[in-house]
């Protein structure tokens, strides 16, 4: 069973929707309104730099102070925090570390190390005393097995916990349960049914109680259904495109509360429409959200603009910087 990081995901260009040699990106988001036709900038939302490798994983980013006397500091002046990223091979992380503006602080570190097929084989988790967290640390071990993955937690203080995966024939994990050192299980036991199109994944809690997903033959997930006491308590459908682009979305809970959302994109596959319905007994709300782009020369979009019921309300400023 291949390990999968979920930072590997967040990192990549296209999670943060990029194309092409991305060097930098300068992110800027604004709460702003019209007024006869003038642009209002009403308060800073976010701002941060952010940096990639040729191979096109985030090396570098640095958040800066927000509201609206913040940005007029200099950059080098407002820091907050930053973030610094290694890999092997450009592509597989091997550390993540975010301090603080000075850089002598950690806030957090994440380490990894791999076989030599790619696997990942342990996991180093630090999160040091800020904003009222305190210190915590645990390290995460794993050994592939023929039958499955087995992976030892060790938590700070010594706590041991293991956390087993069973294989399929065609290598697909079946079913997972975690043990505490003592053998008590800590945590709920989950089974996976594959059939050709589809994945259930299932965590049981107790008798008639779980939460069961299922995925289409793409990885997509398409339901979630959750029960309680052998009844109803919350599902959720989703639908999509050929490009796996979410479509539609229904929402439906044991108190007949129903909500939907329908979305709709542009030639380059960014949402420019959203479309929200609520309904209950004879209540029925609807909203509507649209998005206007600006783009470059590379289909990258430079300006995004939040529209709520055909008002301006946000906007979203990027530069970027290519590496050819």
């Amino acid at each position: 069973m291949q390990h999968e990081i979920f930072e590997e995901k967040e990192l990549a260009l296209k999670e943060n929707n990029l194309r092409g040699a991305v060097k930098s990106c300068f992110h800027q988001d604004w709460l702003v309104r019209e007024k006869k036709g003038e642009l209002i900038y009403r308060d800073c939302l976010d701002r941060h730099l952010s940096l990639f490798n040729p191979q096109g994983y985030l090396v570098a980013k640095t958040y800066y102070s927000i509201g609206k006397k913040s940005v007029q500091k200099p950059l080098n002046e407002s820091i907050t925090f930053k973030v610094s990223c290694e890999y092997l091979d450009g592509t597989h992380i091997t550390r993540k570390i975010t301090t603080n503006k000075n850089g002598n602080k950690v806030i957090y570190l994440n380490e990894y190390e791999y076989d030599d097929e790619k696997r990942v084989i342990r996991e180093y988790h630090f999160m040091g005393e800020h904003d009222g967290y305190s210190q915590q640390e645990f390290e995460y071990r794993y050994e592939y097995l023929v039958t499955g993955c087995k992976r030892t937690i060790i938590r700070q203080g010594g706590t041991i916990e293991t956390e087993t995966s069973l294989l399929d024939h065609k290598g697909r994990e079946i079913a997972k349960s975690m043990l505490a050192e003592n053998g008590e299980q800590v945590w709920e036991k989950s089974e996976w049914d594959y059939d050709d199109v589809a994945l259930t994944e299932t965590l049981y809690w107790s008798e008639g109680n779980f939460l069961r997903k299922t995925y289409d033959e793409q990885g997509r997930l398409v339901e979630t259904l959750s029960m309680r006491e052998g009844k109803l308590y919350e599902r959720q459908y989703y639908e999509y495109n050929t490009e796996s682009l979410l479509l539609k979305d229904i929402y439906e809970n044991e108190d007949s509360f129903c909500a939907s959302g329908e979305y709709f994109y542009d030639e380059y596959q960014n949402l420019i429409r959203v479309k929200h319905t609520k309904q209950r007994a004879e209540f029925t709300e609807q909203d509507e959200r649209t998005m206007v782009y600006e783009y470059d020369k590379r289909g990258n979009w430079l300006t995004k603009k939040f529209y709520e019921n055909k008002k301006l309300q946000e906007m979203i400023k990027r530069e970027i910087e290519y590496f050819e």
